[in-house]
């Protein structure tokens, strides 16, 4: 016998559902439910568990002296302070800010760049996510969102790849273009990676934003964490003015978390990507698939999405999709051959 589930779902229409599929264990990228099932998990836990389920290369993160600490108030951890110094260095930034999520980065960011410039507006473009209290303009084409820079603005959020809507990837000449005119307005470009960084697609890389976004796979899903990171003229700034950084949050450092994302960084060294990327990529062409791509973030295309998604499901495997594009972010550990029913099933469709 059921039992109704006194849980309030994300993103879920309550009316149409009933009992939540209970999972009870998992390895590597495969988990399984109460009733045995064995699934591929193709969307990486929620694109955040990279190094797979039950990774024994994790097993001391938790073995922390102490626990917690509210390290936000002029104190911190030495576990807290090495993971701000590696991170910092990995990504080449000057400072970092840590947080929770992905959403309450984006708050986080925002806060940092009115802090630091006192202007008062952020843009940012339809089709990205913008956080769970949208502060920012948002402007429903490239032109409008360009055409509305002026000497008002404090930042333009900027997701270079834009998963939740489809794997859409933030048009190039635009982004030069506000590069460009960040020179004229002097408002500060933030990258929201989120998804992308620390391994995945990271555009940090090619382009240098004044704030950085990471959060998904910083921590394998083993702990909540995001990290802020700003260039040096902020960090800076923030080091010398006589100003009360007046943000926060109450777990914000936790040790724990940090202790975890060392160990992530540690790993990022075991893994060829490009070599996984690229089998993925010869198994899409080989089915004729029709799909998007940027690192281990593949958006493809299907004529009918939530049919696609729940045939999948009967076949063993796990996958989100927006309208008809299915967003398959893979882990780094997976093996490409295990994949390969995947692809004969989608064609097939």
């Amino acid at each position: 016998m059921s039992l109704m589930s006194n849980q309030i779902f994300s993103y879920t229409n309550h009316s149409r559902f009933t009992d939540p599929e209970i999972f009870v264990s998992g390895n590597n990228d495969i988990v399984y439910n109460k009733d045995g099932k064995q699934y591929f998990d193709c969307n990486s836990g929620l694109w955040n568990v990279n190094f797979g389920y039950n990774n024994p290369s994790y097993a001391d993160s938790f073995n922390t002296d102490i626990h917690f600490y509210p390290t936000h108030f002029w104190s911190s951890t030495d576990v807290t302070e090495l993971a701000a110094k590696t991170i910092c260095e990995h990504f080449g930034y000057n400072r970092v800010f840590f947080g929770h999520s992905g959403s309450d980065a984006i708050d986080s960011a925002i806060y940092i760049s009115k802090y630091y410039n006192s202007k008062s507006n952020v843009l940012a473009y339809k089709d990205a996510y913008h956080g769970s209290n949208t502060q920012a303009q948002v402007f429903d084409s490239y032109k409008t969102l360009v055409d509305a820079v002026n000497n008002q603005t404090s930042a333009v959020l900027i997701e270079p790849m834009m998963v939740t809507k489809g794997v859409i990837e933030f048009d190039t000449e635009v982004l030069q273009q506000l590069f460009e005119l960040k020179k004229l307005y002097n408002f500060n470009i933030i990258f929201d990676e989120t998804v992308t960084g620390l391994g995945r697609a990271d555009y940090s890389f090619d382009w240098k934003p004044d704030i950085l976004i990471t959060s998904k796979g910083l921590t394998n899903g083993l702990f909540p964490l995001s990290a802020v990171m700003v260039n040096e003229s902020i960090g800076n700034y923030i080091k010398n003015t006589d100003s009360v950084f007046s943000h926060g949050y109450t777990m914000s450092g936790h040790p724990i978390a940090c202790q975890t994302l060392l160990k992530t960084i540690e790993l990022l060294n075991t893994v060829n990507n490009k070599n996984t990327q690229e089998q993925f990529i010869t198994q899409l062409k080989k089915y004729n698939l029709d799909y998007t791509n940027r690192g281990l973030v593949f958006g493809i295309k299907v004529n009918d999405g939530i049919y696609v998604r729940r045939e999948l499901q009967k076949e063993g495997y796990l996958i989100r999709q927006h309208n008809d594009v299915l967003l398959f972010v893979p882990m780094f550990t997976a093996n490409a051959k295990n994949y390969i029913k995947f692809f004969e099933k989608v064609a097939t469709f």
